[in-house]
């Protein structure tokens, strides 16, 4: 018999996209899977199309309504009540390719030494069908290495991925902050031995550009916040990633800087130049750093003030 799958949708005002993102999650599934729904206090409509979706398929939703808590807070909701084998995350604008959910789902069902399976997502719509996924297994301190380096095939967002459900039993997304699927994914994959890794696009990221991460908050800062985390946390745990932590809580940094002197907040900025400097030689030396990154660690040399003023010109430009 088939192993089960739950699909986590944390709606929040996505009323435009909600019940298309809906159809295609339930077309995917099969018997014994869940869609568990999160309605994060919409205000747009969303609650609505939530509820009657819930009432049509009273066998496959499972539907939770919260107070305005965050992205962490919905999803920790859901895995608090998941009973299936698998589990997987999906925004509620967002689409899985058409067979994609059961082409991850297969590669654990052969691959009794994985827990997780990575495959790739797009800013382009293309509904064609996955009928199947071709992958590598990656040893799982290896695949968390190639991650914090920002390898390409190697994305820390919880959405393209089915995990076993087993690996979130003490596990849960950090809640009161963003940058939240960066900053579990460690903790996540030092609790596994192995990773299977696809090249294959499964998913249909639409792009927001409304959403904080195109925009300028203070959020922004949380990303900071989230490196520092892993690095505290490899250091204890995996001493072979610190390295890549470093370099990715130094690639946070410096975009935040770059920010932050745009939008004059000259605190954070400050913040950020001494993360900056006390990494840069490290990053600079690296030859497992991305270039962008080590060019930026040579750049900081020139000094805060010709960073700023470089930073202030990329804006104009």
């Amino acid at each position: 018999m088939r192993h089960t799958l739950s699909v986590i949708v944390p709606v929040y005002n996505a009323a435009p996209y909600l019940a298309e993102c809906l159809d295609n999650i339930i077309s995917q599934l099969w018997q014994g899977c869940k869609l568990i729904l999160v309605n994060d206090e919409s205000d747009d409509g969303s609650d609505i199309i939530c509820g009657e979706y819930a009432d049509k398929y009273k066998d496959i939703i499972d539907y939770l309504q919260i107070g305005h808590s965050g992205l962490s807070v919905s999803r920790n909701k859901a895995l608090d009540i998941i009973d299936t084998d698998y589990v997987a995350f999906c925004d509620a604008d967002d689409l899985y390719y058409p067979g994609s959910l059961a082409a991850m789902t297969d590669v654990l069902e052969r691959e009794d030494t994985c827990d997780i399976v990575v495959a790739q997502f797009t800013r382009k719509n293309d509904h064609r069908e996955i009928r199947r996924i071709e992958y590598t297994k990656v040893p799982a301190e290896e695949a968390l290495i190639k991650t914090l380096y920002q390898d390409l095939c190697y994305h820390n967002s919880a959405w393209a991925k089915v995990f076993r459900s087993s690996i979130f039993k003490n596990i849960r997304f950090t809640e009161g902050r963003y940058y939240e699927d960066l900053e579990i994914h460690p903790r996540l994959y030092l609790n596994t031995v192995n990773i299977a890794v696809s090249r294959d696009i499964v998913y249909y990221y639409r792009p927001n550009l409304t959403s904080f991460i195109n925009t300028w908050s203070e959020k922004r800062l949380d990303a900071v916040f989230a490196a520092e985390r892993i690095l505290a946390y490899v250091k204890d745990n995996s001493p072979r990633c610190v390295p890549a932590a470093q370099s990715r809580l130094f690639s946070a940094s410096f975009n935040i800087f770059n920010l932050a002197v745009r939008h004059k907040y000259e605190s954070q900025a400050n913040a950020c130049w001494d993360i900056i400097v006390k990494l840069r030689k490290q990053v600079a030396k690296d030859p497992n750093v991305r270039i962008k990154n080590r060019i930026a660690a040579l750049m900081s040399y020139s000094g805060q003030r010709i960073c700023r003023i470089i930073s202030c010109v990329d804006k104009k430009n």
